[in-house]
């Protein structure tokens, strides 16, 4: 199982065996760089990640007689479990997934963030707990490698794999805020945490912006205190921008910001002003059709299928934050959706039940519609898992209790949001550097749950945070309306308007015109939709990954529509063709996953 995550050589493990215990971390010596198990007496941690903020607490176990040799993550946590037990985790600040073995009662507790920012999976085989951050090491482990037909069927209906699953038959996501207990023979778990919205209507808009610009400064700062070099993914949008915004002066002169696209994108534009207006060193990375078919299998490697090839582009993004010798990584994860309202629609704020609500949130998931899955699929399968994407969003909405439809649509969103991006990006990223997101500070996302629903929509005091964090980054325009922050709402409403009918001209003058006259789009910084076009090389690798007569996904997926929806994108006057082409890659990513899966299972 080690030798299977251990993908390059600069690679540190640090492994320990002691019956009925095998143990071991793979890292890149960054965070918490000291060997590792850590002991006390009878018990060891295997500890992963970053946590904060936790001096003072620290101090107090010292003052207790409790012993610290090098003062780091590892120690504190197995102090404090050994002080106050496993509810010392829910005070924790940070991203991290760690494991403490107890020898003398031969059990295991393993816990995670409140987020789930570190994926981890865990399946029993006959009573033996096998546990990796890579499903590929369970499955060296022996024992799986069945498709789950549920996990399929959701890929395909909403993009996205809901819940703890996987592709995979028994191996599950440890889900957020967990506290499990292997005893040896069966594993519980408990969820400690978990989004609640309590909007405070006391408190004005104005008092709620001046908490988070505080909670903000310090979110980055503790972040920043090491002596290791930063890197920030910079868009054109507001996230990153409060990032580098909070970076402390005297660290801004060593940060690395860069973006992908070319100069001529809206992303890479605005980004380079940020950078400029900050005096932050600035990059930006153009992609290709060549760099996404050459790096889309190391991708389907690292990501075990659970995410789209169009996001191989991060490969060659994490190795250009390498060559600038970045240790860390920051990004604004998600912020749009906690503090900007982007889900908070008019069909979710109009809802008067949970099951209006739920229905507009399937609507708004939807990928390929019942009649295309009912295409899509061969029949025997479809009969089969035809119920299933609709049965798996009522079961994760009903497992959500809030006061309004709109905070149950973020909460929902939230637990299978960042689900899927911690399992994209991130994992490639720590392939060569760590991650950090500042986005998903305990005392900041505790303080979201407390601003009311109307503050937050429409990103309103998201753009009042950022003028007031730092007025000169918000006169910058922000990518999806081209206004700045610092502008009237009505601006801003107004340029989202004009952005979404400069693009309908754009496609209507491509179909009216069958291609002969193509409108420039600055808008994306990744044309994937004109390479099934104008690259034969990406026409070619579509072809080799899905027209094979031996193609994997058969024995699920008629090849005939396949290829219905392969033609389509290759018509320049196919007015579907934009929505097809996302589709195709979807079933390339799912084919690669399929031949990533036989040679696993191979070796």
């Amino acid at each position: 199982m080690v030798d299977s995550l251990k993908h390059k050589e600069r690679y540190h493990v640090d492994k320990y065996f002691a019956a009925p215990f095998g143990i071991a971390r793979v890292h890149l010596g960054i965070f918490n760089p000291e060997p590792q198990p850590t002991f006390r007496k009878d018990r060891f941690i295997v500890f992963d990640g970053k946590i904060y903020g936790y001096d003072s607490d620290k101090e107090k176990l010292k003052r207790k007689g409790y012993e610290f040799v090098y003062g780091n993550d590892s120690e504190f946590c197995l102090n404090s479990y050994a002080e106050y037990g496993a509810e010392f985790v829910e005070g924790l600040n940070g991203d991290f997934v760690f494991v403490i073995c107890d020898l003398k009662e031969n059990k295991m507790l393993i816990a995670n963030d409140r987020y789930g920012l570190r994926p981890l999976y865990y399946a029993l085989n006959n009573e033996q707990l096998l546990l990796a951050s890579e499903v590929k090491a369970i499955i060296a482990g022996g024992g799986f490698g069945e498709v789950d037909e549920c996990a399929v069927a959701e890929f395909f209906a909403f993009r996205w794999i809901l819940g703890d699953k996987t592709f995979l038959k028994g191996v599950k996501m440890l889900p957020p805020a967990s506290i499990a207990i292997y005893d040896g023979h069966t594993i519980r778990l408990r969820q400690y945490w978990d989004f609640m919205y309590r909007p405070n209507y006391t408190k004005s808009e104005d008092q709620f912006v001046d908490d988070l610009v505080e909670v903000w400064r310090k979110a980055v700062e503790m972040r920043t205190q090491t002596n290791l070099r930063y890197g920030v993914c910079l868009s054109g949008g507001l996230d990153s921008r409060l990032i580098v915004a909070a970076v402390p002066q005297q660290r801004r002169e060593d940060l690395v910001a860069l973006s992908i696209g070319d100069r001529y994108c809206d992303e890479v534009r605005i980004a380079k002003r940020v950078a400029k207006k900050a005096r932050v060193k600035f990059g930006y990375m153009p992609i290709t059709p060549e760099m996404v078919v050459d790096t889309s299998e190391e991708w389907t490697f690292h990501t075990e299928g659970l995410a789209s090839i169009w996001s191989s582009l991060t490969v060659h993004f994490a190795q250009a934050f390498n060559n600038e010798a970045v240790s860390v990584v920051f990004d604004g994860l998600a912020l749009d959706l906690t503090l900007g309202g982007s889900y908070l629609g008019k069909e979710i704020l109009t809802s008067q039940t949970k099951e209006e609500c739920c229905d507009a949130i399937l609507k708004e998931l939807r990928f390929f519609s019942e009649e295309e899955l009912s295409r899509l699929f061969v029949k025997d399968f479809y009969d089969k898992v035809k119920d299933y994407p609709a049965r798996s969003i009522k079961e994760q909405f009903d497992r959500i209790n809030e006061d309004t439809m709109g905070d149950y649509s973020d909460h929902f969103w939230l637990r299978n949001y960042i689900r899927m991006l911690a399992c994209e990006w991130y994992v490639v990223f720590r392939t060569s550097m760590e991650t950090s997101f500042p986005t998903f500070d305990n005392i900041l996302i505790d303080l979201i749950l407390r601003i009311p629903i109307d503050f937050r929509r429409l990103s309103r005091i998201r753009r009042k945070f950022i003028k007031k964090l730092c007025p000169e980054l918000a006169r910058i325009p922000y990518s999806r309306t081209w206004v700045s922050p610092a502008k009237p709402l009505a601006f801003w409403k107004l340029g989202k308007k004009i952005l979404f009918a400069e693009d309908s001209l754009r496609q209507a003058f491509t179909l009216v015109s069958k291609g002969r006259i193509q409108l420039a789009d600055t808008q994306k910084y990744l044309h994937f939709d004109k390479w099934f076009l104008t690259s034969t090389y990406w026409k070619k690798y579509v072809a080799k990954v899905l027209l094979s007569k031996d193609a994997l996904y058969k024995k699920y997926i008629n090849q005939d529509y396949v290829k219905e929806l392969v033609h389509a994108t290759e018509s320049q006057t196919h007015r579907r063709r934009m929505n097809y082409s996302l589709k195709v890659i979807y079933l390339m990513s799912f084919e690669l996953f399929l031949r990533f899966l036989k040679r696993e299972k191979q070796e």
